[in-house]
């Protein structure tokens, strides 16, 4: 009986660590930060992903008004990282910004995102002296 529940052990360990694999994880990034107008975000997930337009038009920043801004992306050494760099002018002193990931992005193995993330942050504004 004993030899039974162990013949079956390893069967339902990789059917768990598949399980586990099926999708693909965005990091953690904290919501409603302050930042400087040259902020340079990284986001990472856990498999490895294709910088193709269909996930390019997954990952969008968007201003206060719903406007998406125009932002450079690039795939990170990794491979499991996208390089958001703010516009050529920077990000608006003042401004409240949304940075989506979209529930359609897919990986290399063409496995979506688990779920969409929306992180929002602020642009540090100016200092007056």
């Amino acid at each position: 009986m004993i030899n039974k529940k162990f013949k079956k052990l390893p069967i339902f360990l990789f059917s768990f660590i598949f399980i586990l694999q099926s999708s693909v994880v965005c990091a953690k990034i904290n919501d409603n930060q302050t930042v400087e107008p040259s902020k340079i975000w990284t986001v990472t997930f856990t498999q490895e992903l294709v910088l193709n337009e269909s996930n390019k038009q997954n990952i969008t920043v968007k201003d206060s008004k719903g406007n998406v801004v125009s932002c450079k992306l690039t795939l990170g050494q990794d491979g499991k990282s996208v390089i958001i760099n703010p516009p050529a002018e920077g990000f608006i002193s003042g401004e409240k910004y949304t940075l989506n990931i979209g529930n359609q992005l897919k990986s290399k193995s063409g496995k979506k995102i688990r779920s969409a993330k929306t992180i929002n942050f602020t642009i540090r504004s100016g200092i007056v002296t």
